[in-house]
């Protein structure tokens, strides 16, 4: 028999596993947003207010895609979502934007939510890529940058040990990259090349030439 005692502390229990998913959610670093199966806004955390700049006031019960998916990307944004419809979790990187316009490039993740084998709605995970991708890009810039320059670059680990060499170095030297990778700089004084050589070398260098 059920007392009025078993009741309350089942009722406690769901009460505090409540608190806990939602404490987990609002103090996610991901931006969180939980739609109903009409991809209207249910609840978001506090990431995603910060991420895509809008007040809960102003996205509550209508539809997400409204507010974050740029105009052209309306159409595979009805995709995704109806993907999630189906049941399937949704992951992909696409751009997204802000209240005031700026384009992110996120991750997304797409979940349904499920309860007693009925979707209820889907959570949503947004994960702002566009810093990442920046600084990849400007190490791409940098690396083609290096890769092309008319000057001699290798660089070395704190062991002086050589982790890369541009081509205009290895076709300086005449060494190519496995024989010099992982070695030091002393490698350059195997006898390969001829004394003067070098002392041509870094006289061009010194003078500014190089």
């Amino acid at each position: 028999e059920v007392t009025e005692h078993d009741l309350l502390l089942k009722n406690q229990q769901i009460s505090r596993q409540k608190k806990y998913f939602e404490a987990l959610i609002q103090n996610s670093p991901l931006a969180i947003v939980a739609v109903d199966n009409d991809n209207k806004v249910d609840r978001c955390n506090s990431a995603f207010f910060l991420m895509f700049e809008y007040l809960e006031r102003e996205i509550w019960g209508k539809d997400i895609d409204d507010f974050v998916v740029p105009d052209d990307l309306k159409a595979e944004a009805r995709n995704l979502t109806t993907a999630v419809e189906q049941g399937e979790m949704v992951h992909c990187v696409r751009q997204r934007q802000t209240k005031s316009g700026k384009l992110l490039d996120v991750e997304i993740f797409g979940v349904p939510i499920v309860i007693e084998e009925e979707k209820i709605g889907t959570l949503v995970f947004y994960n702002d890529l566009t810093e990442q991708k920046r600084l990849l890009t400007e190490s791409n810039k940098l690396q083609t940058a290096i890769e092309q320059s008319a000057s001699p670059i290798l660089i070395t680990d704190i062991d002086g040990k050589i982790e890369y060499i541009n081509r205009f170095f290895l076709e300086l030297t005449g060494f190519s990259e496995q024989e010099v990778l992982g070695q030091t700089p002393k490698i350059f004084c195997s006898g390969k090349m001829p004394t003067d050589f070098f002392a041509s070398m870094w006289k061009t260098v010194n003078a500014g030439k190089m």
